[in-house]
């Protein structure tokens, strides 16, 4: 899977907060927040290559049972 690169995350007060870059900062007017899950989703996007793989990367790392 790929990131898209239109968008950086940053973590401020516990908060992540996606904001636009490039061209998409003169488009995209404002930040969208997102959470935990959502943010490590997006720092490990390239690392899986299907749903069920990171389904699998974020059960591992939250040590989550998952039948």
């Amino acid at each position: 899977m790929k990131k898209k690169e239109d968008f950086i995350i940053r973590n401020i007060a516990d908060e992540y907060i996606m904001i636009p870059v490039g061209n998409t900062a003169l488009k995209f007017d404002g930040t969208i927040m997102i959470n935990e899950i959502s943010a490590f989703i997006w720092d490990h996007i390239e690392e899986v290559s299907n749903e069920r793989e990171m389904s699998n990367l974020i059960c591992k790392y939250y040590e989550a049972n998952y039948n």
